[in-house]
Protein backbone atom coordinates (compact mmCIF):
# COMPACT_ATOMS: atom_id res chain seq x y z
CA UNK A 1 0.00 0.00 0.00
CA UNK A 2 2.82 2.36 0.86
CA UNK A 3 4.57 1.64 -2.44
CA UNK A 4 1.42 2.49 -4.41
CA UNK A 5 1.06 5.78 -2.52
CA UNK A 6 4.67 6.71 -3.30
CA UNK A 7 4.17 5.91 -7.00
CA UNK A 8 1.01 8.05 -7.12
CA UNK A 9 2.81 10.96 -5.45
CA UNK A 10 5.72 10.70 -7.91
CA UNK A 11 3.35 10.69 -10.87
CA UNK A 12 1.58 13.78 -9.52
CA UNK A 13 4.90 15.56 -8.95
CA UNK A 14 6.07 14.78 -12.49
CA UNK A 15 2.76 15.99 -13.92
CA UNK A 16 3.17 19.29 -12.04
CA UNK A 17 6.68 19.76 -13.37
CA UNK A 18 5.58 19.01 -16.93
CA UNK A 19 2.76 21.58 -16.64
CA UNK A 20 5.02 24.39 -15.38
CA UNK A 21 5.80 27.21 -17.79
CA UNK A 22 9.36 28.42 -18.23
CA UNK A 23 9.92 32.02 -19.19
CA UNK A 24 13.37 32.98 -20.42
CA UNK A 25 14.29 36.58 -21.10
CA UNK A 26 17.57 38.41 -21.37
CA UNK A 27 17.65 41.91 -19.92
CA UNK A 28 21.00 43.59 -20.34
CA UNK A 29 21.36 47.26 -19.47
CA UNK A 30 17.68 47.42 -18.44
CA UNK A 31 16.56 48.50 -14.98
CA UNK A 32 14.78 45.92 -12.88
CA UNK A 33 11.66 48.08 -12.74
CA UNK A 34 11.49 48.26 -16.56
CA UNK A 35 12.08 44.52 -16.92
CA UNK A 36 9.29 43.73 -14.43
CA UNK A 37 6.95 46.16 -16.18
CA UNK A 38 7.60 44.47 -19.52
CA UNK A 39 7.01 41.00 -18.04
CA UNK A 40 3.75 42.16 -16.51
CA UNK A 41 2.56 43.54 -19.86
CA UNK A 42 3.42 40.31 -21.71
CA UNK A 43 1.74 37.92 -19.28
CA UNK A 44 -1.93 38.72 -18.80
CA UNK A 45 -2.83 35.31 -17.30
CA UNK A 46 -0.13 35.26 -14.63
CA UNK A 47 0.85 37.46 -11.74
CA UNK A 48 4.60 37.80 -11.25
CA UNK A 49 5.92 38.51 -7.78
CA UNK A 50 9.57 39.49 -7.49
CA UNK A 51 11.44 40.79 -4.48
CA UNK A 52 14.68 42.64 -5.01
CA UNK A 53 16.99 45.27 -3.66
CA UNK A 54 18.21 47.38 -6.53
CA UNK A 55 21.75 48.47 -5.81
CA UNK A 56 23.63 50.82 -8.05
CA UNK A 57 27.39 50.66 -8.34
CA UNK A 58 28.97 53.87 -7.18
CA UNK A 59 32.46 55.06 -6.51
CA UNK A 60 33.25 57.11 -3.43
CA UNK A 61 33.99 60.79 -3.97
CA UNK A 62 37.57 61.71 -3.26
Amino acid sequence: MRRILIIILLICALAGIAHAQRITRNYRDVSIADALRQLAEESRDYTIYFLYNELEASTPSA
